[in-house]
């Protein structure tokens, strides 16, 4: 018992003092943690994975470039240890941190290449088979590969996106709706990596399918569209009857200030002391003008026919308490302005009625 906790104690203790050490220190403390990741004891084995996955985000991108060839190898060798689904999800979410630091630049993107395929395989199978939790942070790993990928990853689609889409369809439990949210999350990010040539005809199937608006992940599905547009581009056109209305309610929600909030005060100061519900119903709001503004910016002049509705809601919003909203909503007239910049005698008009010039 001495020796497991001895263990654990140091192992993280380097996971939260790394940071602040140097490198040449990290890569030699490194070196000796990976040997841990092999322990007979699963606490040790988590310890020495919390541990790689944290100084691959605070020491990055010094591990990633120089301590790969130790790093991954440790990372991907939990994964097939099924009766250990914990430990698998954390070894996914430790390549997740890997990944996502990897620099864009030197030797960045061959390391994730030659990685990456590793990676996915073995990401792919736990996806298939998995438990839940390891599902889940196996879908995270492959969108962020695939983001990383791009065209590289056409060869996979079809082995994944056919069960992200299972999930999506099938898991309509409340009590699954995280699960779903993070699988529609995952497959629009796949989306967005390989292109509309590819990703059009699932697009339209994952639009289908709208999702419940009281459902506390909607605002997943709020996102979703917003990469499926970013996608499509004007092909997208067709989908926006669907989706618009959904989006301009979620947007025009009521929200109250909260007790003792200023005008002069900026939210980032007093939101620490917002109810919690305030806190949530204010991110779904923001989310809701953040894919109208990423719509309208997107789409331009072919979002045209929704400037008036989208006028109705944004503007009143250039005043919200929230700054995260107001910004969103001044920042989406510039995309109104450009879905009426071929039409401006109409879009007076439409000014005219909408705020009375």
């Amino acid at each position: 018992m001495f020796y497991l906790g001895f263990n654990c104690t140091g192992l993280l203790a380097i996971s939260r003092v790394g940071e602040v050490l140097a490198v040449d220190v990290v890569a030699s403390l490194l070196r000796n943690v990976v040997r841990f990741v092999g322990d007979q004891h699963p606490r040790v084995r988590y310890a020495a994975i919390d541990c790689i996955g944290q100084l691959s985000v605070d020491k990055s991108p010094d591990v990633q470039i120089s301590l790969h060839e130790i790093v991954v190898p440790a990372l991907l060798s939990p994964l097939t240890d099924a009766g250990n689904p914990r430990l698998q999800a954390y070894a996914l979410a430790a390549l997740f941190n890997f990944v996502e630091h990897c620099p864009e630049v030197e030797r960045g993107p061959e390391i994730v290449l030659h990685y990456g395929r590793q990676i996915l395989e073995q990401a792919i199978n736990l996806l298939e088979f998995g438990h839940i939790m390891v599902r889940e942070e196996a879908m995270r790993t492959i969108a962020l590969i695939a983001g990383k990928f791009n065209s590289e990853f056409v060869p996979y689609y079809n082995r994944v996106v056919p069960l992200l889409k299972r999930i999506v369809i099938d898991a309509v439990d409340r009590r699954h709706s995280d699960y779903r949210a993070r699988a529609m999350e995952s497959v629009t990010y796949i989306g967005l990596a390989v292109g509309p040539a590819i990703f059009r005809q699932d697009a339209a199937e994952l639009i289908s399918i709208a999702g419940d608006p009281d459902d506390t992940t909607f605002e997943y599905t709020l996102s979703a569209w917003t990469r499926i547009c970013a996608t499509l581009l004007e092909e997208f056109v067709p989908y926006l009857p669907r989706i618009m209305n959904f989006v301009l309610l979620a947007a025009s929600k009521h929200i109250e200030p909260p007790p003792g909030f200023q005008a002069t005060h900026h939210t980032s100061q007093h939101r620490r002391g917002t109810a919690l519900g305030i806190s949530e119903a204010l991110q779904f709001k923001a989310t809701a003008c953040s894919t109208i503004c990423s719509i309208a910016s997107n789409l331009q002049e072919h979002f045209f026919p929704f400037v008036n509705q989208s006028l109705h809601v944004m503007l009143p919003l250039m005043t919200f308490f929230d700054d995260t909203v107001r910004s969103y909503a001044i920042n989406c007239q510039v995309g109104n302005l450009f879905a009426i910049s071929v039409l401006p005698f109409i879009y007076l008009l439409l000014m005219s009625t909408t705020v009375g010039i």
